[in-house]
């Protein structure tokens, strides 16, 4: 699925938000893309040069721009007040590809879209046909949104 998101759109640098481990990051760098993530966890942060500790709960973070912003099993966890501090991380990201529980992948792609992103469907599709991970949760409900472009 990375390989399909990535020559789809043109991707050399991706940002994953929330990332639990850097595996994402690393499959990324293996293809060339240069790649981060973003942990709250210390654990995962501390002595990973790829990983930024940021708490999305105390502020936002514009981490700068990417060209694919990267959540999956993350923002199921984010409660509403906090939403505006991830959504500052997206803002840098042409493109943003998110994944998690059904009720939050609906919450988020109503929050992505008021803040200026455009719904993908052609390219969910496509990243979902494409998904190898395991658990189906990016197969079942992986979306594909680009910042402030009009596909119609």
């Amino acid at each position: 699925m990375l390989d399909f998101l990535a020559s789809r759109f043109g991707v050399r640098t991706l940002i994953d938000v929330g990332c639990n481990s850097p595996e994402t990051v690393y499959r990324a760098r293996r293809k060339s893309i240069r790649a981060v993530g973003v942990s709250g966890d210390p654990q995962v942060a501390r002595d990973c040069q790829v990983i930024i500790e940021h708490d999305y709960c105390r502020k936002p973070l514009f981490a700068g721009e990417f060209d694919l912003g990267w959540s999956v099993g993350f923002l199921e966890h984010i409660e509403d007040q906090f939403a505006p501090n991830i959504l500052a991380t997206f803002q840098g990201c042409r493109v943003v590809f998110v994944a998690g529980t059904d009720s939050a992948v609906e919450r988020w792609a109503e929050l992505l879209q008021q803040a200026g992103f455009t719904f993908d469907p052609d390219a969910t599709e496509g990243a979902r046909r494409r998904s190898t991970m395991e658990g189906g949760t990016t197969r079942t409900t992986g979306l594909v949104f680009r910042r402030g472009e009009s596909l119609g």
